[in-house]
């Protein structure tokens, strides 16, 4: 039977003699967070893509209203 020490260890920590993060545990960890940052920026940068475009449009349409009160204004 196996030992107490080894039967209580998390599957990912134990394989063979090796205990801890083996190097493709690590690399996979690394990948994830590296996609994962990844696509965090990407979805950051479209946002502050399309924020930027809504306020191009609202100063446009702002800019558009403002004309329209100023013809209705003056004769």
């Amino acid at each position: 039977m196996l030992d107490r020490s080894r039967r209580n260890a998390p599957s990912h920590t134990t394989r063979g003699n090796h205990r801890g993060w083996l190097l493709p545990d690590a690399l996979l960890a690394l990948s994830l967070v590296a996609l994962t940052l990844l696509t965090t920026n990407q979805a950051v940068t479209q946002l502050e893509r399309r924020a930027a475009a809504e306020r191009v449009a609202l100063q446009r349409a702002r800019d558009q209203r403002d004309v329209w009160l100023l013809h209705q204004v003056t004769p």
